[in-house]
């Protein structure tokens, strides 16, 4: 498992998700339930969300995914 991208909110995590997804890389969400902590604790680091890959052999198709996401 590795991670590839660190949102800056539970939405837009998702939508990185989902347009690895699309691209036939399994992904997961984690860090999503501190998300509601912010107002607590600074944001971002620790307590931001963020994106893992199932598959570490799929890590530079998900570069490219993530590359592009962040771009558009």
């Amino acid at each position: 498992m590795r991670r590839v991208f660190t949102a800056s909110n539970t939405a837009e995590a998702h939508i990185c998700k989902a347009a690895l997804e699309a691209e036939g890389i399994e992904a997961v969400i984690r860090g999503e339930a501190l998300a509601g902590i912010v107002g607590g604790v600074p944001a971002g680091g620790a307590t931001a969300p963020t994106v893992w890959i199932l598959d570490d052999s799929q890590a530079a198709a998900a570069a490219g995914v993530v590359s592009r996401f962040r771009a558009a």
